[in-house]
């Protein structure tokens, strides 16, 4: 395996591991919200909301960093497979 598709790998990974760390952050943010407005929870819980709300859009990001990233890569390693041009 070349250096070029083991990178476009281990994104792939990272990808993946992002977004869903950012599903989760999400799912537990709705989880909480709701646990507060049916009052199976104080009201003070409901203010690390925001914070469940913030780490989610980090994992996004960086999960579309990685789609970018590996985009990237790819082109770079079809761009430098392409046969070089003969002079006439």
């Amino acid at each position: 395996m070349n250096p070029v598709d083991a990178l476009v790998e281990s994104l792939g990974v990272e990808q993946s591991v992002a977004l869903l760390f950012a599903a989760a952050c999400f799912f537990g943010a709705g989880i909480l919200g709701f646990a507060v407005q049916l009052n199976f929870l104080r009201p003070v819980a409901g203010q690390f909301i925001p914070v469940c709300g913030v780490a989610g859009l980090i994992g996004v990001s960086h999960g579309i960093l990685t789609i970018r990233l590996q985009r990237v890569a790819k082109t770079l390693a079809a761009s430098s497979k392409l046969p070089a041009a003969t002079e006439p």
